[in-house]
């Protein structure tokens, strides 16, 4: 959309909708714009703003978009700006921002126990003053992370197996539109809305406020891990480790308090690890130990929900970055033959300068037990997600990288019928039509929402969300 002439045309018009404040909008153009206002959180897919709004207020942002449509620029909304693909810049130049960071408040309903929260909050500030009421809910593990986008995209995290997703804790949501109008939405009021907001807001409205449900904070849980040292010429021993893990996980009756992960890194060594919500006495009693051939072990009781929160927020502070996910479900679980293919090419492939692992974590729960069609996010019958990641924090990826997790991937899918299942918040900016991977089944029905609330696609990234003609 939009060309360098309607920018500056639309300067006049993007300065009106915040007041006539040179503070709330910076422009591309200017000194220091992009190590000040653009600030790309992913190198490696790099993507640059014409503008960047800094909003104080629903009415502002409406009138930036009505701005932006004037001028042919798409827009998106920037809350932490975490995304792999700097998709809350846009995803490709010449995007207007429209950054959340005015949009911070907190407040807690001492009855209900709910709090209505910004979405410009990152998960360290929701998760520290949640807890000064002793209050808890689901959300990942990278402090810096915007509330706006993970609660909007799916907020897959160590207590998802007890509570669900951090989307599956919203209430209500107030956003603005694509087409500009201030609305409110819930399972009561505006449902398709609400619906559609929760797993792909990006592409539908702008979220200026959520309503969500929190949990009684736990008072003790017990970190872990294990580390299993493998021959590593042997892969039918490294795959034989696989499945023990695998059988462990896929066992209905696991308690829904255990978070646990395997991962593989570089020399094949296995990690399993995680949290488990609940005594020493009570996780001793699930056995972990007596099903792996560990050679080391590290294991930590917390007591008090200050120090399980702080043992759970660390930030990776890459550089450059590449993920790919892939959803694994009970009926199609990987098969050993495709184990063995996987391990036989992590330990002899070359994957380049970058550092690399491939992370299978446990979800299922209380995330399956909504339904397909209950919110955008549609995988609910996903058991583990794997995450393919690589990176650098010099000089960028290279091809010899993309090639070997490429790689990996195509392995394990050719194993398995059908498309695998994507989580949007591990996004691949490199897959092309990517849309049905990433919101399945609910596809058509978003599709349909979108041609009625955005029909010209203004709130546009590479791999949203695109408005069907007639709706």
């Amino acid at each position: 959309m939009g060309n360098t002439s309607s920018l500056i045309a639309g300067r006049e018009c993007l300065l009106s909708a915040v007041g006539n404040s040179t503070r709330l909008v910076a422009f591309g153009d200017e000194p220091l714009f992009r190590v000040s206002d653009a600030l790309p959180r992913n190198l490696e897919f790099p993507a640059t703003p014409v503008a960047v709004t800094y909003p104080d207020s629903p009415e502002q942002i409406s009138d930036i978009l009505k701005c932006a449509a004037r001028h042919q620029r798409a827009v998106q909304a920037r809350s932490g700006g975490h995304s792999l693909g700097n998709f809350g810049l846009g995803g490709t130049d010449g995007a207007v921002v429209v950054d959340m960071s005015h949009f911070q408040q907190l407040s807690m309903d001492s009855s209900s126990h709910k709090a209505t929260i910004g979405p410009g909050l990152r998960l360290q500030d929701l998760a520290r003053q949640l807890a000064v009421w002793n209050r808890a809910m689901t959300h990942g593990n990278c402090p810096t992370v915007g509330v706006g986008g993970h609660l909007t995209i799916g907020g897959i995290g160590p207590t998802a197996r007890q509570w669900g997703l951090a989307l599956d804790h919203v209430d209500q949501v107030e956003a603005v539109l694509g087409d500009g109008r201030i609305v409110k939405s819930s399972s009561f009021q505006n449902t398709d809305l609400f619906f559609a907001l929760n797993g792909a807001a990006p592409n539908i409205g702008i979220v200026t406020q959520l309503t969500v449900r929190t949990h009684p904070a736990p008072s003790v849980a017990v970190e872990y891990s294990y580390t299993i040292d493998l021959d590593p010429e042997d892969f039918q021993q490294q795959a034989s480790a696989f499945a023990d893990w695998q059988t462990l996980v896929a066992d209905p009756k696991l308690p829904r308090k255990l978070d646990i992960s395997l991962t593989i890194r570089a020399q094949v060594v296995l990690e399993i690890s995680g949290k488990f919500y609940g005594t020493l006495k009570e996780f001793d009693a699930l056995g972990l130990e007596t099903r792996f051939n560990f050679s080391r072990k590290r294991m930590r009781v917390l007591t008090g929900w200050p120090s399980i929160l702080n043992a759970t927020l660390s930030d990776p502070g890459w550089r450059y970055s590449y993920d790919k996910t892939m959803g694994i479900t009970p009926r199609h679980p990987l098969p050993d033959h495709a184990i063995v293919q996987l391990l036989h090419h992590l330990a002899n492939a070359d994957a380049g300068p970058a550092s690399w692992d491939l992370t299978f974590r446990l979800v299922g729960g209380a995330v399956n037990d909504r339904p397909t069609n209950a919110t955008a996010f549609a995988h609910r019958d996903v058991l583990y997600w794997i995450t393919f990641h690589a990176r650098t924090s010099s000089l960028g990826l290279s091809s010899t990288t993309f090639g070997f997790l490429d790689r990996a991937y195509d392995l394990l899918n050719a194993s398995l019928p059908g498309r695998r299942p994507m989580y949007l918040g591990d996004l691949d900016p490199r897959i092309a039509d990517a849309q049905p991977m990433y919101w399945g089944p609910n596809l058509l029905r978003l599709e349909e929402i979108k041609g009625e609330v955005d029909p010209q696609d203004l709130l546009h990234n590479p791999q949203g969300v695109r408005p069907r003609k007639g709706a």
